[in-house]
């Protein structure tokens, strides 16, 4: 690939993508993505064993990982999920003891998949859902404690909305746990952006660690913890598994997960 095209796409995948770049971009990784996500094959994911459900999300090991898992599971703790597509992290907390889930997810189609899945985990659990868009919705200030966001972040043209909202919402000292795309990592720096598996119309912005951390900042939102995983290209193998490890002992993943803490305003 042209350096100066190379050099172009790079940009753009620090800052929000201009409309007509969707053009270039390889739409076979969107019907794969597509495919792959579909309303039929998440039944296979859940468990009323929660060890067992726990093993087929990586953000449940993410929480566990940042050592908060526990605090989330005490009673009358509530939790926001900006984009709860399936709610399969609502369903492991409401399965160890959490009654109080709240969600924020367009799809209708989601959401009625969700509300049944977790009606089946008992009678006393207490879930909402608002079926809308995150600029749309409604919550009052200071009412999480904790506030989590998955994949959500980069499909948003103005992702500073999603901070902002957040960091509204939350209690002062509440938690917030988002994960997204990293330019940073191994994969878009080496292989370049044009082979990065991220890169498909649905993500309309693509930013790098610094970027992230600013924008953090930006919003009083105090990082406390983060690490980044994922992205080594290869067979699903030994060598595949040891590269992830090692792109994630070094911070080279390239999807990167923030534990953050509400703070007051500076004066």
């Amino acid at each position: 690939m042209d350096q100066n095209k190379q050099k172009n796409m790079w940009m753009l995948a620090r800052f929000p993508f201009p409309e007509n770049v969707f053009e270039e971009l390889n739409e076979h990784a969107y019907e794969k993505f597509h495919i792959k996500h579909e309303l039929t094959n998440w039944d296979s994911l859940y468990s009323t064993n929660p060890k067992e459900t726990s093993k087929h999300h990586p953000a449940i090991m993410n929480l566990e990982d940042f050592g908060i898992i526990d605090d989330m599971l005490k009673y009358k703790t509530r939790i926001l999920e900006i984009g709860s597509w399936n709610s399969f992290i609502a369903y492991y907390l409401l399965l160890n003891g959490n009654p109080f889930y709240y969600g924020i997810e367009p799809s209708k189609e989601a959401i009625e998949f969700s509300e049944k899945k977790l009606s089946e985990v008992n009678d006393q659990v207490h879930f909402q859902f608002q079926q809308n868009t995150l600029e749309n919705s409604t919550y009052e200030d200071n009412f999480f404690d904790y506030i989590i966001s998955y994949d959500t972040f980069e499909h948003f043209k103005n992702p500073m909305t999603l901070l902002k909202k957040t960091y509204k919402w939350l209690k002062p000292g509440g938690i917030t746990v988002l994960a997204c795309p990293n330019a940073s990592g191994f994969h878009p720096r080496f292989f370049g952006i044009y082979k990065w598996r991220m890169l498909f119309p649905t993500h309309a912005w693509l930013p790098d660690k610094e970027t992230l951390f600013k924008a953090f900042e930006f919003c009083n939102l105090k990082i406390e913890k983060y690490f980044t995983f994922g992205g080594f290209k290869g067979p699903r193998n030994i060598i595949r598994g040891v590269g992830n490890k090692l792109l994630k002992l070094f911070n080279l993943g390239d999807r990167i997960v923030i534990m953050a803490r509400k703070e007051e305003h500076k004066k």
